[in-house]
């Protein structure tokens, strides 16, 4: 059944389309985050539904991480390189293109369709927003959107740092590869922005642990910083 489902999938999308296990991380996490902000800004509401509420917002932000990366994969094709699957973790998701980009150009519309998309999602959201309030008020369903719309505005605003792998250090690596005509430059100088905002994040993860008691919070954030700086390197020896 449930491969029948993936197949489908598949083909709509006209790529490989997998979940690995450590989405459940993220799904939990942002269900008790948003669950967690609802309590206190809405206390008289059913727990249940809060928690309720807080799932859906979960999923939702599941399928904006995949509408995100579907638009890496449409910009890509557009300019002749493929895709041939996307993989969702508990860090947010990956295209896996079949080739390389063949010019500055290519990467840089690529890599902004991510966060374009991310934006669309917010700017829909907020208009969405606006239009149920007056029938739901200042409730639960409203919150709901506007948790979806915050969170994609901070999806789009973290992809753009310029910093590789993020979609922000693609276009740093595009815009020096436009300039200098060199690609491994390029990589290179974008390989070392990803491993400071890398080394800048495990830092930071230490501190919060250590000074606030949010163990929780630092480990997450030092990993995604140890995360972001192996791609970095990993990145620039691969092209090297």
């Amino acid at each position: 059944m449930f491969d029948r489902i993936q197949h489908r999938v598949d083909k709509f999308l006209g790529l490989r389309l997998r979940f690995h296990w450590s989405i459940l991380i993220l799904i939990v996490l942002l269900t008790d985050w948003v669950a967690s902000a609802a309590i206190s800004k809405l206390p008289n509401t059913s727990v249940w539904l809060v928690y309720l509420s807080g799932f859906s917002v979960s999923l939702a932000i599941v399928l904006s991480i995949v509408a995100h990366e579907m638009g890496h994969v449409v910009a890509g094709r557009r300019f002749g390189v493929d895709c041939s699957s996307i993989k969702l973790f508990a860090l947010g998701g990956i295209a896996t293109p079949t080739g390389e980009f063949p010019t500055a150009k290519s990467e840089f519309f690529t890599a902004i369709a991510g966060p374009a998309t991310s934006l669309l999602i917010t700017m829909v959201s907020a208009i969405l927003t606006l239009l149920v309030a007056p029938i739901f008020g200042a409730g639960l369903v409203s919150y709901s959107i506007i948790c979806v719309a915050v969170i994609n505005a901070m999806l789009c605003v973290f992809n753009l740092i310029p910093a590789f792998p993020l979609d922000g250090g693609r276009v740093l690596r595009s815009a020096i590869w436009a300039a200098k005509k060199d690609y491994l430059m390029a990589t290179k100088y974008a390989s070392y922005s990803g491993q400071f905002l890398g080394g800048c994040m495990i830092g930071y993860g230490v501190v919060e642990a250590i000074i606030t008691s949010s163990i929780v919070s630092g480990i997450w954030i030092g990993i995604i910083g140890f995360l972001v700086m192996f791609s970095a390197r990993q990145a620039y020896k691969r092209v090297r």
